[in-house]
């Protein structure tokens, strides 16, 4: 069972060497391997980061959301002293995937909290690695960086995954998958999506009654 450890700031503030094979033979992608006998559910978040850090930026086309930081975030893996790195990655994940979303751009433009509410229903929902109490109040606190024009730096980001075996660091400066930018959704005036069963801090209501 692995563990976390580290600070997390506020949101707000060649794969083989391939000279030995025969001249004329086709090297095949051992991605596109998987692909051709695996269905996409076969490709969980460990399968699709090992992939990465095995190939780097070139994963098979089912491991599509994006960001893959660790391995630990799948049942059986993970534990309640891994929910803040779960919920990051997951987090990341549901933006990932909105700045994606071609509907995003559908429609003359206008205000609208349809982003948000993207990004809030592919975070929140019934997952043991970022239970959904743990995500509503996460959520209610970083809302605001899962919009299509908001940057955060999290390079000073490091956590500390600990197995028996040792400790493995996720450092944010150097692995920078959350450093990326949304092709759709920033034509649209934002504004948040809030349900009413989400625990808002109390200095958050006032900020948002001044």
């Amino acid at each position: 069972m692995a563990s976390v450890s580290g600070t997390f700031p506020s949101p707000l503030s060649p794969f083989s060497d391939f000279q030995n094979f025969p001249p004329n033979q086709k090297v095949v992608n051992p991605a596109l391997m998987m692909d051709a006998n695996l269905p996409c559910s076969a490709f969980t978040d460990d399968i699709c980061h090992q992939q990465r850090e095995q190939m780097g930026s070139l994963v098979s086309k089912c491991c599509n959301k994006g960001i893959y930081l660790t391995d630990v975030c799948i049942p059986g893996k993970c534990s309640n002293s891994t929910t803040q790195l779960c919920c990051f990655q997951k987090f990341l994940q549901a933006k990932y995937s909105c700045c994606n979303d071609a509907t995003q751009d559908e429609g003359a433009p206008k205000m609208t909290n349809k982003f948000n509410k993207c990004c809030h229903n592919l975070f929140i929902t019934d997952d043991p690695c970022c239970p959904e109490a743990a995500a509503k109040k996460y959520w209610s606190t970083a809302y605001e960086v899962c919009m299509p024009t908001v940057t955060v730096d999290f390079s000073p980001v490091k956590f500390e995954v600990h197995f028996t075996e040792g400790v493995r660091v996720i450092d944010l400066s150097v692995d920078r998958q959350w450093e990326f930018n949304c092709t759709y959704g920033v034509k649209q005036p934002q504004f948040a999506y809030l349900p009413s069963d989400h625990v808002i801090p109390a200095d958050l209501i006032r900020g948002l009654g001044n």
